[in-house]
């Protein structure tokens, strides 16, 4: 068998950033125990390992898996399967936090919106009261109100005064022009 003279430059700045042996062998189609005989008769200085608690929390904080696999020696798979494992998850906001935030958000989009455009107005101040109205609700420990009830609750003279509402605001777009 001939003996074949490989270049382990590639493989020492590989295993200086941190890849294993194995990591190495796959990238060069060189024998990991190549590798590791030729690490250890040179004494090559090995990578710091992954900062697992610094991975997980860029996961929980909304960025990609795929981004985070590219950016660091860590495989996609191997993130996969400890993310799996460890049970990480996305920080959301629930319950009372996130209505909070919608009532603000909501009450921030309608100070902003124009005084001359009265669809959006409505419509930002329509989301805004159910908005408010199920978390006073929330706040109360009464149970959430359900959209589909909240529109049948409506009386006959909601609906007359909204039908009337929405004729004028009709009205008031063909004045202007727009149709």
């Amino acid at each position: 068998m001939e003996n074949q003279q490989y270049d382990f430059n590639e493989a020492r700045r590989l295993y200086s950033l941190g890849f294993s042996f194995r990591q190495i062998a796959a990238k060069l189609g060189i024998l990991p125990s190549l590798i590791k005989a030729e690490a250890n008769n040179n004494n090559w200085q090995a990578g710091q390992a992954p900062n697992w608690k610094q991975l997980r929390k860029r996961f929980e904080q909304g960025e990609d898996i795929v981004d985070i696999a590219s950016n660091t020696i860590v495989s996609l798979s191997t993130l996969q399967k400890r993310k799996l494992r460890e049970n990480w998850s996305r920080v959301t906001i629930t319950g009372l936090d996130a209505l909070r935030r919608s009532v603000s958000a909501l009450q921030t989009a309608l100070d902003s919106t124009p005084e001359d455009d009265p669809v959006l107005t409505t419509r930002i101040s329509t989301a805004l009261s159910m908005a408010a109205a199920r978390l006073s609700r929330a706040e109360k420990g009464l149970d959430p109100i359900e959209f589909d009830t909240e529109i049948s609750a409506i009386d006959d003279a909601d609906d007359e005064q909204a039908t009337a509402e929405l004729a004028r605001v009709m009205n008031d777009w063909r004045v202007d022009g727009v149709d």
